[in-house]
């Protein structure tokens, strides 16, 4: 009986191993929204990281997490390190900066393949839609490729959270260059998931 069941869970492990290696190796998850703001207004609150700290939803969820800054003040080199007691800790670096139009970023967990991050801002006449998008290779580890199937739904609510709050930080500035919709209507948060083998 013991070895029928033990046959058994085996059958199952090496079927949840053969399966893996059909899903995807590869994730991205991405969010926008459009702020009523210019595009520099918008772009200066993510190139800056210490600026961070007035829309990043990660602050929210832990209140005791610290952060450290290092590197350039903004831009290219600008590093941003955090301890999380319930999150983890980590480290996020850009590595590539285009004044008002484009940021990415890479992140490093201290284990595992670093993800990286694309940030877009395209000036629209309703405002400038900003996009956030986060990449990752999972490799050949099983276990890995199944966590890749829920990340959508556990990085994307993160990102909704975080672009909100970003919305409202630069609609809400005093300095902010607003762009009045024909019709006023409420940007909506959109988002796209794409998985590639």
């Amino acid at each position: 009986m013991l070895k029928k069941i033990g046959l058994s869970l085996l059958a199952v492990v090496v079927l949840l191993a053969v399966v893996s290696f059909f899903l995807p190796s590869t994730v991205k998850v991405e969010r926008s929204t459009v702020v009523k703001a210019s595009a520099e207004t918008v772009f200066n609150q993510v190139n800056t990281f210490k600026a961070w700290e007035g829309w990043s939803p990660w602050k929210e969820q832990d209140a005791q997490m610290t952060t450290e800054y290092s590197g350039s003040e903004a831009g290219a080199g600008a590093v941003s390190t955090w301890k999380s007691p319930k999150m983890g800790d980590g480290s996020q670096t850009i590595v590539a900066s285009t004044p008002f139009s484009t940021i990415t970023t890479e992140l490093d967990f201290g284990r595992g393949n670093k993800p990286t991050c694309n940030w877009k801002f395209e000036q629209t006449p309703e405002g400038t839609k900003v996009s956030w998008d986060f990449i990752v290779d999972l490799g050949m580890n099983p276990i890995a490729r199944y966590m890749g199937l829920m990340m959508n739904n556990a990085i994307g609510a993160s990102y909704e959270k975080g672009l909100d709050n970003l919305k409202k930080v630069c609609e809400s500035m005093p300095t902010t260059a607003a762009v009045t919709t024909e019709a006023n209507a409420t940007a909506t948060t959109e988002q796209t998931t794409t998985t590639t083998k």
